[in-house]
């Protein structure tokens, strides 16, 4: 997979889980405040996005695998947090 692919995916994941996480006004408040695979495992839940991610073969769930990497190395290995 490109690293275009990945960036297009987060894209959709992360403006997608701002709606469906109203109560956070960005990205680094939903990663410092919600589980990232829990998180996965519901945006997979909605038939659209699960459809959208069987029909580009898991870029999506890829890409969320990716972002998963970036949030745990970025904001928890960073700050010496531990991860959810």
């Amino acid at each position: 997979k490109t690293v275009k692919n990945y960036v297009g995916g987060f894209k959709k994941i992360s403006n997608d889980l701002l709606k469906m996480k109203p109560q956070y006004s960005s990205i680094s408040e939903l990663i410092n405040n919600e589980n990232l695979n829990n998180l996965k495992e519901e945006w997979l839940s909605v038939p659209e996005n699960k459809k959208l991610n069987d029909k580009g073969n898991d870029m999506y769930g890829a890409s969320f695998n990716q972002f998963i990497k970036y949030a745990k190395f970025t904001y928890y290995e960073g700050q010496n947090k531990s991860f959810n």
